[in-house]
């Protein structure tokens, strides 16, 4: 996830890049490849003549391996067209814009088609309470920034992976000063 900036005299607003991004165009390519490969593996395989001219043919059986691959390349093509419809329909994506002067935070996200598809999210800046910086771990470790709000469950305000810890902190801080709010660190 990450983010385009916009700055001007008391107003702020982030631009959120969460779906759309090279990676996950790149993968739902490499992943509808990969699957329609297997489509036409079992295919060939279920007629025992090569159907791509570079794949030479193969003692590869129907049953069970053709059958089999055929199943992993149709869940593979499933797979890839989520993937490419999360990317349509950007989902994640959206804006953070705080407004000092009306002393307002809204954020702006959009979900996955139906009822709740826009999600928004309005509050007083006087109710905020900090900035909440969450490490996350696991394979790759990123952080998270929140929002916490008085009585409401902390807001996220968008990933930030790929950044490393200085970068994280640099950019809390920037945002806390803006908001003249504390940072912490969530546990």
């Amino acid at each position: 996830m990450s983010t385009e900036l916009f700055d001007s005299n008391g107003l702020r607003r982030e631009k959120i890049v969460a779906s759309r991004t090279l990676s996950n165009i790149v993968w739902a390519c490499v992943v509808c490849l990969g699957g329609s490969g297997f489509i036409l593996v079992g295919l060939s395989s279920y007629w025992k003549q090569p159907i791509l001219p570079f794949f030479p043919q193969t003692s590869l059986l129907f049953l069970p391996q053709g059958l089999v691959m055929g199943f992993y390349g149709i869940a593979g093509v499933f797979l890839g067209l989520y993937l490419w419809l999360a990317i349509l329909w950007d989902v994640g994506g959206g804006w953070n814009e705080f407004d000092t002067e009306k002393g307002v935070a809204h954020i702006f996200r959009w979900g996955f088609p139906g009822q709740n598809r826009r999600i928004h999210l309005f509050c007083r800046l006087e109710e905020a309470e900090c900035l909440l910086v969450r490490a996350q771990q696991g394979v790759l470790s990123s952080f998270l920034l929140l929002l916490k709000v008085r009585g409401k469950p902390a807001v996220p305000l968008g990933g930030v992976a790929g950044l490393s810890p200085r970068e994280m902190e640099d950019r809390a801080a920037e945002l806390a000063r803006f908001l003249n709010l504390p940072v912490e660190a969530d546990t």
